[in-house]
């Protein structure tokens, strides 16, 4: 049998129930208990917009190691020792020498490392003759085993071409 879990509660919805259930108390025992001159616990009716963040240092001590490596609390093995080399025959484009790239970097270098590729094709099928028929790229994602963050891990360029068409008369359909 799977018993449900008690969702974690946040320091800022227990001062809000804490508030609600002083709202409630009677004028004898807010007076009994030295809360009668504040006022200010009359107007909150609605509970506070955004949540208190917790301090690192409760972080660190309420969440596991993994979860901390998530929110960069602990730095991630894996991640540091993360390197990028192209794996292409193209000499003119970066990354040939492996090299780190921080996982919230990974994104953007790789499309603009593709986007080189991208360019790099269309200039060699017009230098060849050639025409574009068509141009991809896809992005490659995969998950951190150590600390759980998404992360780009790849791209690849496809880039079809093909012989240009000698330009014929244009037709005339009026004719």
């Amino acid at each position: 049998m799977v018993e449900p879990i008690e969702p974690r509660r946040s320091a800022a919805l227990e001062w809000w129930q804490a508030l609600q259930s002083e709202r409630r108390a009677s004028p004898e025992t807010r007076a009994r208990d030295g809360l009668a001159g504040q006022a200010h616990l009359e107007n909150a009716d609605t509970p506070p917009p955004t949540a208190v963040p917790d301090t690192p240092a409760t972080e660190k001590e309420r969440l596991d190691e993994r979860a901390l490596k998530r929110r960069g609390l602990m730095e991630c093995e894996t991640c540091r020792a993360r390197r990028y080399q192209d794996g292409s025959n193209d000499p003119g484009v970066s990354f040939k020498a492996p090299g780190h790239i921080p996982a919230q970097l990974s994104g953007a270098m790789v499309r603009a490392h593709e986007q080189e590729h991208v360019r790099r094709e269309q200039s060699r099928a017009d230098a060849q003759g050639r025409e574009v028929i068509a141009q991809s790229v896809r992005i490659f994602t995969s998950v951190c085993p150590e600390c759980g963050r998404v992360y780009v891990s790849g791209g690849k360029t496809t880039t079809v071409t093909r012989a240009r068409r000698p330009s014929a008369a244009p037709l005339d359909f009026y004719a």
